[in-house]
């Protein structure tokens, strides 16, 4: 990781509480994070399986297309991940919402119609 992206990771770090929400069923998870354009983005950081991530930011994006495009195995991270993984490092406490399948779903689904992650 570069030093501009641990810093801004680290930057969200700060504001935890108010940025990162949980949001999970008894079988999957995902995060709602805000970034610092006020905009939310949809994360999925499994801690089951490490190599298993996802952004909808298009920092995330735009790194995930020139891995494709050099023909590389692992994208790299958007601050938006590091923070998460840093939280799950270091077991730091997030607000959290429980919801069933089906709100679950429909959650991820209105998120992607909308265009908004």
């Amino acid at each position: 990781f570069g030093d501009a992206l641990v810093t801004a990771a680290l930057t969200l770090l700060d504001n935890h509480e108010s940025l990162f929400t949980k949001v999970a069923t008894n079988s999957r998870s995902l995060w709602l994070v805000r970034g610092s354009s006020d905009v939310s983005y949809m994360c999925f950081a499994c801690e089951e399986t490490p190599n298993m991530y996802y952004c909808s930011c298009r920092s995330f994006l735009e790194k995930t297309t020139k891995m494709n495009l050099m023909n590389q195995t692992m994208p790299e991270f958007c601050k938006h991940l590091l923070a998460i993984k840093l939280i799950l490092a270091l077991k730091i406490k997030c607000p959290h919402l429980t919801l069933s399948d089906n709100e679950f779903a429909k959650l991820v689904l209105d998120r992607t119609m909308r265009g908004s992650y």
